[in-house]
């Protein structure tokens, strides 16, 4: 398979918003949880019953990405490198309206886009035409891997790290670029 154009969804891949996001409910609610306690998607199952979905409130703040860094500096170099390979490298991530933008920012902040053109907040990441993604939600990539020629890689993290698929799944950036740049069958 040619791939000529990756997408990446940011969050959890490229920012590490959870650790950002629990620092906010921890100091909130006097806890200490850690990304390592947290083995599911649903991150508020792991909250004080008091919080539990209230939890998601943070994300409606959009200064909460004045906090989040990047989840590795291979991240970065991993997509200079795809770059300079000649891939188009599109950012495409879920967002609430009231932080529309705020993961564009991060993303020119951090040094990955410098332009809209290759940033696309989208619900249904089915929707982009791309020949690849890299996300860390398994129903993302699952919904992408069943199209049949879309190259699906789960971006490993503690709350997918049980899943079984039948595509990659690492976390490794060099292990990524070789993927992507068709260095693995």
């Amino acid at each position: 398979m040619t791939i000529a154009t990756v997408a990446f969804d940011v969050d959890g891949v490229l920012a590490d918003l959870q650790t950002a996001w629990l620092a906010r409910y921890n100091k909130e609610y006097n806890d200490n949880l850690t990304p390592e306690k947290c083995l599911t998607w649903e991150t508020h199952k792991y909250t004080k019953p008091e919080c539990g979905k209230k939890y998601y409130k943070y994300l409606d703040d959009p200064t909460i990405y004045d906090e989040v860094l990047p989840t590795s500096p291979n991240a970065l170099e991993c997509v200079k490198k795809l770059r300079k390979a000649d891939f188009r490298v599109i950012f495409v991530t879920t967002s609430v309206i009231s932080a529309a933008g705020a993961k564009f920012y991060w993303l020119k902040k951090w040094g990955f886009n410098k332009e809209m053109k290759d940033y696309v907040e989208a619900t249904d990441k089915n929707l982009i035409n791309a020949d690849a993604l890299v996300d860390d939600k398994a129903d993302n990539t699952n919904k992408w891997w069943s199209q049949g020629n879309k190259l699906s890689i789960l971006f490993t993290r503690t709350h997918n790290a049980w899943e079984k698929v039948p595509y990659y799944h690492t976390n490794n950036w060099d292990e990524i670029y070789t993927i992507l740049s068709g260095g693995v069958e």
